[in-house]
């Protein structure tokens, strides 16, 4: 869709038509990865879709873009950063799934992580200042949903626990290795857990009935996170995603 002048006026006039008819506030832009040597992305991803951010703002004139962008320096390098962001009103910073809790990528840590941990928000931010990029425009990214671990040692209990894998699939979610938060809160409640906190990283976990290490963000954990947001003058925080957290039922009344 960025590769030709033609391809990218086609989607902006497309969006621009889009968004008038449904009478929305703008576009976000979500490009998981350009130039990503794992995903076979050609290197010409990244000057084309600085070009095309440029003919988006040209095309959509007031109207809100945003963009999703990730965490860490891999991926990350695929966007020129200082020059996209002149165009765009705010970007989410996908600050989530850290580590991997796949066992087979070759040099992975093989052991249980958290997935939002605070210190590595702490380095995704010195990543996006040295990129040029004003911390004003950009959204913290908040997890809510859990990740989970199948340990290796039934025995070892916490982080840096030796796992083989993602755990069991959630009933609603469906896919080994992750959990939304109101799996995770019938699961507390089922096998009556206490949660351990963990303060380096500002989360949160538990070993289930399964023997599957859960970690994930709460009330408490998010407010340490969007307190950092605020201390280094981010423009805000964001989720995701909203379809996996319930209100709580003290919070209901």
């Amino acid at each position: 869709m960025i590769s030709t002048a033609a391809n990218r006026a086609t989607f902006i006039d497309s969006a621009k038509q889009f968004i008038a008819d449904y009478k929305i506030a703008g576009i976000d832009i979500d490009f998981e990865y350009p130039a990503s040597i794992e995903r076979n992305g050609p290197p010409t991803d990244t000057p084309n879709l600085t070009i095309f951010f440029k003919e988006l703002r040209s095309g959509l004139g007031s109207s809100l873009i945003s963009l999703a962008t990730p965490a860490g320096y891999w991926f990350l390098k695929g966007f020129e950063m200082d020059k996209i962001s002149t165009n765009l009103d705010f970007i989410n910073m996908m600050s989530y799934d850290y580590r991997n809790w796949d066992s087979t990528v070759e040099g992975a840590n093989s052991t249980a992580q958290p997935q939002s941990s605070l210190l590595d928000m702490v380095d995704s931010t010195l990543l996006y200042v040295k990129a040029g990029v004003d911390l004003k425009k950009v959204n913290l990214g908040l997890a809510w949903y859990g990740r989970t671990f199948k340990l290796e040692d039934k025995t070892c209990a916490g982080y840096n626990c030796d796992m083989s894998g993602g755990g069991t699939k959630g009933v609603c979610t469906g896919e080994s290795g992750v959990l939304a938060n109101f799996e995770i809160d019938d699961i507390i409640m089922e096998a009556d857990a206490r949660p351990v906190y963990h303060e380096d990283s500002e989360t949160r976990w538990f070993i289930d009935y399964k023997g599957d290490l859960i970690t994930f963000d709460d009330e408490g954990t998010w407010k340490a996170k969007t307190d950092y947001a605020k201390k280094r003058c981010f423009g805000g925080t964001m989720i995701w995603a909203i379809d996996q957290e319930i209100p709580k039922c003290w919070q209901l009344s």
